[in-house]
């Protein structure tokens, strides 16, 4: 199972994923977790624009590749790419 992780909220904390990604390796090897870059954009509190965001959902969720989506981090953010992701999938 192939599962994209992007921050569709706040900035992703770096310090977290290599050990989050080491634990997952070990306990699920049957997963592979593939972290968006956009994970790691910032801008104010949000990890990257709102079109940043929306694209990086956008490319994961229209990639059949990716059986899952997954968000590193929720909240506020996610509601403002709602509008322009749905019409996009």
């Amino acid at each position: 199972m192939r599962i994209g992780v992007l921050a569709a909220s706040s900035v992703a904390n770096p310090d977290v994923i290599a050990p989050v990604s080491a634990f997952a390796a070990v306990a699920y090897p049957e997963i592979d977790l593939v972290f968006n870059p956009q994970c790691y954009a910032q801008d104010g509190h949000f990890a990257g624009s709102d079109a940043v965001r929306a694209a990086a959902f956008l490319e994961y969720a229209n990639d059949p590749a990716f059986d899952a989506i997954w968000f590193l981090r929720g909240g506020y953010g996610s509601n403002r790419i709602l509008a322009t992701i749905m019409p996009q999938l």
